[in-house]
């Protein structure tokens, strides 16, 4: 599979996205386009912003054929979920009784960069494309738990064949897209076709989202309008949360994809979701409105606009002053003033990890016991309670919260500088040495990452080693070439509620010696086939308890064993917002159900 995968995944990237991620190629491009989900929206402000707003464009009524020739099988009986007397949203509510109307104003600390399902890059966009599209399934936003489950969306029920192979969804039925057209299995496949068949009617090379799950699909049937199948080339525990969540299969109507083309689909999103469209202002702001003939629970919210406003002083003077009514990413040390001044802040566990990759090209990176002697001598919890003000927890591994084979009170490494400098001496450098160390000054989903770095600094220069700290602006910093011999380790920060996460930063499959931000192993161009091989068999593992062991083996080797990176913090992602605000619900995988927000005034 690995060759096929290279081709279909070095296809997928634009130019554009190809400059952003360092021109990388093949499955090096898949691995860093991945990456930029979390982090630099906050850089990505529009060269030439357009004068006036990009409005929904009108839709005709035909909908596709289904295309013929496919297996019949039985359709699939469905169920339902709702939100009532979830004890989250009960907690968001607080008691009250939850009204319709009114217009929220979100300020996010970045802006989007295509309102396309298959395409976004960025948090911020990500964000906003699930306020209008949903995937077959997700993971559940309506829950503030660790273990977050998948649950229905646009599928009401789903069924895996005992060997792992075959995937059939029974699809929701009487579900309209915003266009006024039908939900059905032929604008599944549509969508499947449009990021993962180049031969189709559909098929857009930018439509990259398909790269963790589609490589895995030998076919597809539509055996009946409300039944969709996938069949896969070997087994993988992770294909429901691959569609459901980060690097989601959101489906837009295959009617609108005709209409305005595929590369107008973002300005023009027309899916199926509890808001639909009506204008954005690229570096001003995106407007959406409840969409009344949603096949769900009707959004309270009449409207919903998000403002990118990315200096943070800005984000909070804003609040203040009520230009928005919710805030992200507040900079820790203003939000116990704003607290005490009655907004209310909302935190929680998060689906990411900033880490540092060690360099197997440096001369120290590529030694053992100096990867060892770091990680005994970086102060996390410092880090975590002293600059983050405790909005982060310590992080020992690349699982994040929210992905099944994460575990809270697992803590390998404990602050210890004096064995630190045991093991520097034994590494044969008693007097320490000098080398350099990258990172970004900032960027959306990874803040503060320049003050972190200093610390790091700091820590190091206790065990006597000398850092050369090379600060970047996020997007330039993609494009620095980080197998440079010079430098000894590079951060990042980013994530998914899923044990797969691993995978795609080590595995062979994903990680290559073109790969930005994998682990270390791809600096000496060869994996270590042990993890290899414990990530492949996991990946495949049906049975949970048994692949989670797996993972957690996986995790240990590479994080503890090998110190191929310096993991850092999760970051609890705190939000605030006006206490007239209600029903915001602190999901795990850093993604929010803006249908049940609600307001009091």
């Amino acid at each position: 599979m690995s060759e096929e995968l290279e081709r279909l995944i070095g296809r997928r990237v634009s130019r554009r996205t190809l400059l952003r991620f360092g021109a990388l190629t093949g499955l090096g491009v898949a691995a860093t386009a991945l990456l930029g989900a979390c982090g630099g929206d906050d850089d990505d402000e529009p060269t030439t912003p357009p004068a006036t707003p990009t409005s929904a464009a009108a839709a005709p009524t035909a909908t596709p054929a289904a295309p013929v020739g496919v297996t019949p099988t039985a359709a699939l009986s469905g169920t339902t979920v709702s939100s009532s007397d979830l004890p989250a949203v009960a907690t968001a509510n607080a008691g009250k009784q939850p009204k319709s109307g009114g217009t929220l104003i979100w300020g996010m600390g970045g802006d989007a960069d295509a309102l396309d399902p298959h395409t976004t890059n960025a948090w911020a966009a990500w964000r906003q494309a699930t306020f209008m599209y949903e995937s077959l399934v997700r993971k559940d936003l309506l829950s503030t738990d660790l273990n977050v489950a998948i649950v229905p969306q646009l599928a009401e029920k789903w069924e895996l064949s005992d060997d792992g192979l075959k995937l059939t969804f029974g699809l929701r039925q009487g579900v309209k897209f915003h266009d006024g057209t039908d939900f059905n299995a032929a604008a599944v496949q549509a969508n499947y076709e449009r990021c993962w068949v180049p031969e189709s009617q559909y098929y857009y090379s930018g439509a990259w989202h398909g790269a963790i799950a589609f490589p895995y699909v030998a076919s597809t049937e539509m055996p009946d309008d409300y039944t969709f199948v996938f069949n896969l080339t070997e087994p993988f525990v992770e294909f429901l949360a691959a569609i459901g969540d980060y690097y989601w299969f959101g489906i837009a109507s295959p009617t609108q994809i005709k209409k305005v083309g595929n590369e107008n689909l973002a300005a023009n999103p027309s899916g199926t979701g509890p808001f639909k469209f009506v204008e954005r202002v690229e570096g001003d702001h995106t407007t959406v409105e409840r969409f009344d003939d949603y096949w769900g629970e009707k959004a309270y919210l009449d409207r919903l606009i998000v403002r990118p406003i990315l200096d943070d002083a800005a984000r909070v003077v804003a609040l203040q002053n009520g230009e928005i009514d919710l805030m992200s990413d507040p900079p820790p040390d203003t939000i116990p003033d704003l607290e005490r001044a009655g907004f209310k802040l909302s935190i929680g566990n998060a689906s990411q990890v900033a880490y540092y990759n060690f360099n197997f090209r440096n001369e120290y990176g590529k030694n053992d016991l100096v990867r060892r002697a770091i990680s005994l001598a970086v102060d996390r919890q410092s880090i975590a309670s002293n600059l983050f003000r405790d909005t982060v927890i310590p992080a020992y591994g690349l699982h994040t919260p929210g992905a099944p084979a994460y575990d809270p009170t697992w803590k390998p490494v404990e602050f210890n500088p004096e064995r630190a400098r045991e093991l520097l001496a034994e590494a044969g450098y008693p007097n320490g040495f000098k080398t350099q160390v990258w990172a970004a000054p900032t960027a959306s989903g990874w803040p503060l990452a320049g003050a972190t770095a200093q610390l790091i600094q700091s820590n190091l220069k206790d065990i006597g080693i000398e850092i050369e700290l090379k600060l970047t602006e996020w997007v330039t910093y993609l494009g620095l070439d980080f197998r440079n011999p010079d430098v000894l380790m590079y951060g990042t920060a980013w994530g998914m509620p899923t044990n797969f996460f691993v995978n795609i930063l080590t595995e062979s499959t994903y990680n290559t010696a073109e790969s930005t931000f994998s682990t270390g192993y791809n600096e000496i161009e060869a994996p270590r086939e042990d993890i290899d091989s414990l990530l492949k068999a996991a990946k495949a593992e049906p049975d949970p308890e048994k692949s989670n062991e797996l993972y957690k083996q996986a995790n240990e080797k590479i994080c503890v064993e090998d110190v191929a990176v310096l993991c850092l913090n999760h970051d609890k992602f705190p939000h605030l917002m006006a206490p007239y605000v209600y029903g915001f619900v602190h999901a795990v995988n850093v993604n929010y159900d803006m249908s049940k927000v609600w307001l009091d005034k």
